[in-house]
């Protein structure tokens, strides 16, 4: 394993136990839940700077076989979980939850519903298939990249995938409203991996200090972004991102990328003065 994978595998580590101080509120703090934050943007824009290749015939063939990755992983383990809760809710004979129009509507929106999810067990509600959106936003953001991948880079491509990402934030800052994650989060932070390699001839040339500095400001604007909203609305934004995640992680990607570069030229000059 080379050493650009190395660094790639534990920054996937880091960002996969992030994950789950998400969801164990011993660990996740207001002062770090920010920054929590960036690790499943990190991963999607990973999967963005692999997919992308300059022979669009390659990109296509990575976006099947990504696409199918995907898609394996969602329908495997939500057929798991799915039968998991069942079993529970009726093994503690809670039957309340009925599938319904309104489930089947929320499973194609998020790509799990109440019946699929819901056990309740001493008066309190467990959420079993909730957090496979992830795996369905890569489904569904990657079949939508690759049915569009003729128009990647136009102007008018880029302005609309901004406005993906910084518009439905906007709104839960408005109106509490839950807005498909694969909108404004999976297909924004993949197609910023594509890009981050289709131009990595020119962000590559930053200079470590540039990009350090860059991730400093970016967090800055992270935390501003997250305490305004906790103290403005006085709730934590219904979005499972910040406009400022998106920067933060893909600059946090280049940095990652980066590092074999600034260890091979720091370890030109110790050879060179012994």
């Amino acid at each position: 394993m080379t050493r650009r994978n190395q660094n790639i595998e534990i920054a996937r580590f880091i960002c996969a136990f992030m994950i789950v101080c998400i969801h164990v509120p011993l660990f996740c703090s207001p002062y770090i839940y920010p920054i929590l934050r960036c690790a499943v943007p990190f991963f999607y824009i990973l999967t963005g700077f692999f997919i992308y290749s300059e022979d669009i015939s390659k990109s296509s063939s990575k976006l099947k076989k990504s696409l199918r990755h995907y898609a394996v992983l969602w329908v495997s383990n939500l057929i798991l979980l799915s039968l998991i809760a069942i079993i529970l809710r009726f093994w503690v004979d809670d039957r309340s939850e009925l599938l319904d129009i309104k489930d089947l509507i929320k499973f194609i929106r998020l790509g799990f519903c109440d019946f699929m999810s819901h056990v309740t067990i001493s008066s309190k509600t467990y959420n079993i298939t909730n957090q496979l959106w992830y795996l369905y936003g890569g489904v569904v953001a990657i079949f939508i990249l690759y049915v569009t991948r003729s128009k990647w880079f136009s102007r008018t491509y880029n302005v609309l995938v901004c406005l993906l990402a910084i518009v439905p934030i906007i709104l839960s800052y408005v109106v509490s409203v839950k807005i498909p994650q694969f909108v404004y989060l999976s297909i924004p932070s993949i197609y910023l991996g594509i890009c981050i390699k289709r131009y990595n001839h020119v962000l590559f040339e930053l200079s470590t200090k540039q990009i350090l500095t860059s991730i400093g400001i970016s967090a800055v604007f992270v935390y501003t972004e997250y305490f305004l909203s906790v103290t403005l609305m006085n709730r934590i934004v219904a979005c499972d991102a910040y406009i400022g995640t998106l920067i933060l992680s893909s600059l946090l990607v280049i940095f990652t990328l980066r590092l074999p570069e600034t260890f091979k030229v720091r370890m030109g000059r110790l050879s060179e003065n012994p």
